[in-house]
This record gives C-alpha cells, sequence and structure tokens, in this order.
C-alpha cells in the first residue's frame, strides 16, 4: 500500500522537529547536568526521547476523533497529549538522577510539561504542512 504525500510530509516534518527540540531540551538541561552531559547517555537519551514524541505525532495524525471514546482530538490535544505520553519515560527517569538544584518531583513534571509543550508546537506545525485526518490516508 502506498502512502499518501500528505502522510510523508507529516512525517518529514514532525520527525525532524522532535530532534529539533531534543537538541533544545538536551540543551536547556546541560546547565545542571553532572560533567560529561554532551554525547553521554543522558543527553542521548533526551533526543531520543523528543523524537520518539515526533514520530509518534507523526502517526497520530489520522486521528481527528478518538477511535475509542469519539470524542474530537484537535492537534492541540492530540500534540499535548502524546508529548505527555512520550515524556513519561524520561520524566521518570530523570527523577532518579541526581540535581542538587530540584527535588526529584519537580525534575519530573518540569520534564513532562516540556514534553506537552513540544508535542502541541510540533502537532501545530505537522498539521499546519502536513495535514491531519483522512487526507493522509489516501
Amino acid at each position: 500500500m502506498q502512502s499518501s504525500p500528505y502522510a510523508r510530509k507529516r512525517f518529514l516534518i514532525a520527525v525532524p522537529l522532535g530532534i529539533f527540540f531534543g537538541f533544545v531540551c538536551a540543551a536547556l538541561a546541560s546547565g545542571s547536568a553532572p560533567a560529561g552531559f554532551w554525547g553521554g547517555p543522558i543527553m542521548w537519551s533526551i533526543v531520543a526521547d523528543r523524537f520518539l514524541i515526533g514520530l509518534l505525532i507523526a502517526m497520530a495524525g489520522v486521528f481527528t476523533v478518538h477511535p475509542v471514546f469519539s470524542i474530537p482530538c484537535p492537534w492541540y490535544f492530540r500534540g499535548a497529549i502524546m508529548g505527555l505520553l512520550g515524556s513519561l519515560p524520561l520524566a521518570a527517569g530523570a527523577m532518579s538522577t541526581p540535581n542538587p538544584a530540584m527535588t526529584p518531583w519537580n525534575l519530573f513534571f518540569l520534564t513532562v510539561a516540556a514534553g506537552i509543550f513540544y508535542g502541541i508546537s510540533i502537532d501545530l506545525v505537522a498539521t499546519k504542512w502536513g495535514g491531519e485526518g483522512k487526507k493522509l490516508l489516501g
């Protein structure tokens, strides 16, 4: 089955944006990170997590109505949910990293909030220029 040009375009927008936001997030986290952060496993887990959010948003673009609850799924709701779900593993791992500047729960909620912001931002751009819904299937 051949994918639509809109689906390819959405994918080519959302995934690089996820990687971009991964490096932005890593840069923001580097201020309070331990020595050896750049190029280390923590930095790459941040980039991989934000890549995952971009990938989830690229694939979830076909849903404009929730498949189980039959409620509308506008881009901002879909992006927020994908950002939240994609950030949970990173946020849980961030709690175990010692950080003198923040408590583990503050770090958890800050990581999830950033993921929600990145998710909404990625879905906004991907929907505006790549499309959503049935347009991606045809």
